[in-house]
């Protein structure tokens, strides 16, 4: 833009700031566009059980974008009929930021079912033009539920327990076997352990370790921690654990992957080749996974030195056994096709995942020439084959948004100077 100064003189002013201004405020806009109209915490709250005690605790409502609105609230679950609320109906004015929602938990003295026990407290927003306790006709619109896990021991000595399993996928380094066990019972465990066996796909045991020993008292929870020197090839695995605790046992089971899993091209040639025949293209595969890998084909395209695509074509698909070389077959028809140099990119499919591979080749009368490969890569099919994410949306309209005010601000700079001229 141009603007006078006092003395009648000509100054440029730059753009920047109110276009920075303006980017903040579309971006601040977006943002908000997908936040719930209000919010509910804490999200889920675990409370232990004890006969005929009282508990008393809060809920809290967030409203998040200023609204008017109306809350119904009421419980579901389990021990639903142990719970009680202040308030079924709530008022949410534009400027109440935060509604406190107390609640009150009576528990029975008779124990209810042992383990976790779910209740829910629900929060329905209503949309309606009178007031909800007048009888008037109500649409319920966004609905968002707190949950309150009930924690009931187990009579005696009860345990539970998960396996997780860690530095699997770095081949020089041990595989950490973790399990946490959680004691429900109203007894102490004077000690817990684990023996973990490791298992291939075909049911061959190929390796085993065990955890450290350890106590745990009523309602506690302990780590039990195990390395594996793995001895085996990349694949896939079963770790099956079995926790001993004062004469009692409960077997946990965890799938697993060693490395990664890929399918590697291994090699390409072109037997027999005369320009302006069919080239017949030999794709080599190599699976190094110790599972049989199905439906595995390829897509082919060839560019030319001024990246301009000249064809492209997919190959039918086959199976590759357990750590074996498969072949593939492409054909591309090569009439008009001139000598010279081109670019491939061989995109291999397989279990939901992608091998990228580009190699340069050269094109002459009687063969075709592999040479200067790239080096391949693995993308997630399921990532890649999703439409937009709510990020990249954003990063477009900002985007759009920036070049919009950019064709603006030219506008005016344009109709601006016009008119100083003409003056």
């Amino acid at each position: 833009m141009i603007k006078r100064d006092k003395k009648g003189k000509r100054r440029s002013v730059k753009p920047a700031l109110p276009l920075l201004v303006l980017l903040m405020l579309t971006t601040i806009i977006l943002l908000s566009s997908n936040v719930s109209g209000f919010g509910v915490g804490p999200s889920r709250q675990y409370i232990s059980y004890t006969p005929g005690e009282t508990i008393e605790g809060e809920l809290y409502l967030m409203n998040d974008e200023k609204n008017t609105f109306k809350v119904g609230i009421y419980v579901e679950g389990d021990l639903a009929d142990y719970v009680t609320l202040d308030q079924q109906l709530l008022d949410v004015g534009r400027n109440d930021m935060i509604k406190v929602v107390p609640y009150k938990i009576k528990f029975p003295k008779k124990s209810p079912r042992p383990g976790d026990n779910k209740v829910k407290i629900v929060f329905r927003e209503f949309s309606t033009d009178k007031d909800v306790d007048k009888g008037s006709s109500v649409r319920a619109n966004l609905a968002i539920a707190a949950e309150i896990v009930i924690q009931v021991p187990y009579p005696g000595k009860y345990a539970e327990g998960q396996l997780f399993i860690s530095n699997a996928e770095d081949m020089d380094k041990p595989t950490k076997f973790t399990v946490l066990l959680d004691n429900y019972g109203t007894e102490d465990i004077a000690q817990a352990q684990a023996h973990i066996n490791i298992f291939s796909p075909t049911g061959d045991k190929v390796g085993e370790t065990e955890t450290n020993a350890r106590s745990l008292g009523a309602k506690e929870e302990v780590r039990l921690d195990a390395l594996w020197d793995k001895e085996v090839k990349m694949g896939s695995y079963i770790a099956k654990a079995k926790v001993t605790y004062d004469n009692r046992s409960l077997t946990l089971e965890q799938p697993f992957d060693l490395g990664r899993f890929t399918i590697e091209l291994s090699d390409i040639t072109v037997d027999k080749f005369k320009l302006g025949d069919v080239a017949k293209f030999n794709i080599k595969l190599a699976n190094n996974w110790n599972k049989k890998i199905d439906s595995v084909y390829s897509e082919v395209i060839i560019t030319d030195e001024n990246e301009k695509e000249i064809t492209r074509f997919k190959t039918a698909a086959i199976d590759i056994p357990a750590e074996e070389v498969g072949q593939l077959e492409g054909y591309w028809y090569t009439e008009g096709v001139a000598p010279g140099y081109y670019t491939i990119k061989f995109i291999v499919h397989y279990a939901g995942k992608m091998t990228q591979k580009i190699i340069k080749m050269k094109v002459d009368l009687n063969e075709i020439k592999f040479f200067n490969e790239g080096t391949g890569y693995v993308i997630s099919k399921s990532e890649e084959g999703k439409g937009m994410s709510t990020q990249s949306l954003l990063i477009v309209l900002i985007l759009a948004v920036v070049i919009l005010l950019i064709i603006m601000n030219l506008g005016w700079f344009y109709f601006l100077s016009k008119r100083f001229k003409e003056k």
